[in-house]
C-alpha cells in the first residue's frame, strides 16, 4: 500500500467513527462505507451480517437500544489492505439489543457500559470495507448490564 493509499485508509477510519458517534443522523454514510455485499463478524456477540441491508438493520437497532453510544478510537494501525484498530463503545442502554444487552426488570437507574474493542477492516481497492471483524470481550456486557441477551 502506498503511502497516499495508507493516508486515505486512516483518514476514511477516522471519518467512519465520526458517523458511528453521529448514529441515525450519518447511518447511510456509515452503510455506505461498506462494500455492497461486506460481512461484518461480531465475535462478542455470534453475529454475522453479510450486506448492507443488514448492517443497517443492525446499527438501527443498535443505535435506538443505546441512543447515546459513542465511540472513542484509540489506534489505527495500517498494513496492506488490512486496518486494524482498537476502539471503546459506551453508552446507557435503554432496551434489550440481542446478543449484548439484556437489562434487568425493575431496574430504575441507569446501567452504564464501557467496552474495549480490537476490530480488523480488510479494504477493497476502492476503499470500501469487505469484511469487518470485531473483537471484544462478552463478559464486560453482562458486568455492566447485566445478564447477556440471548442471539
Amino acid at each position: 500500500m502506498t503511502k497516499n493509499r495508507q493516508t486515505d485508509a486512516r483518514s476514511s477510519t477516522a471519518r467512519l467513527f465520526e458517523a458511528f458517534n453521529n448514529h441515525l443522523e450519518d447511518l447511510e454514510e456509515t452503510v455506505d462505507s461498506y462494500a455492497e455485499d461486506d460481512v461484518l463478524e461480531e465475535h462478542a456477540s455470534g453475529a454475522r451480517l453479510q450486506g448492507r441491508p443488514e448492517l443497517r438493520e443492525y446499527l438501527e437497532g443498535w443505535y435506538k437500544a443505546s441512543p447515546d453510544t459513542h465511540y472513542e478510537l484509540h489506534r489505527i494501525i495500517i498494513e496492506g489492505d488490512a486496518v486494524a484498530v482498537t476502539f471503546t463503545a459506551s453508552g446507557t442502554p435503554q432496551q434489550d439489543f440481542p446478543g449484548y444487552i439484556a437489562l434487568p426488570e425493575n431496574r430504575t437507574d441507569p446501567i452504564e457500559y464501557s467496552v474495549e474493542y480490537m476490530a480488523l477492516f480488510e479494504l477493497a481497492p476502492d476503499g470500501l470495507i469487505l469484511r469487518e471483524t470485531d473483537y471484544a470481550n462478552p463478559d464486560e456486557f453482562t458486568a455492566e448490564t447485566g445478564e447477556r441477551a440471548a442471539a
